[in-house]
């Protein structure tokens, strides 16, 4: 018999603006409230994030418009050599804003990509 670790997905949020590398955003700086429960916790973890999802993030986080954000989703993968759970990067949205209400998203999860781009109220 086989057990795998549960996957206790994580989310990071990062800042792409700087040249020198993305920094990762402080928590207890935006919510999460309404985007976690569609899209943190959901129950097919390749399905990719929607443009409605991150209208939602933007609409309860309006001091993040305008600049070009990641979304990192973590989680624990077992791992043979050396054997243990190691955290790994599930998936990532990058947000790349052409305007303070427009945006242009990737979205990467299991190996796969999809984009789209969304305009925001």
């Amino acid at each position: 018999m086989y057990t795998v670790p549960p996957p206790r997905v994580t989310f990071n949020l990062v800042d792409l603006q700087n040249p020198a590398g993305p920094v990762r955003i402080d928590p207890r700086t935006y919510t999460l409230k309404r985007f976690r429960s569609v899209s943190l916790s959901r129950e097919f973890r390749c399905a990719h994030i929607r443009a409605g999802d991150l209208k939602v993030f933007f609409e309860d986080n309006p001091h993040l418009r305008g600049q070009n954000l990641g979304f990192l989703y973590l989680e624990n993968m077992f791992v043979k050599n050396p054997v243990g759970v190691r955290r790994v990067r599930q998936g990532r949205v990058t947000i790349l804003f052409t305007g303070n209400d427009f945006f242009e998203f990737t979205s990467e999860f299991c190996g796969a990509q999809e984009t789209g781009k969304v305009a925001l109220p």
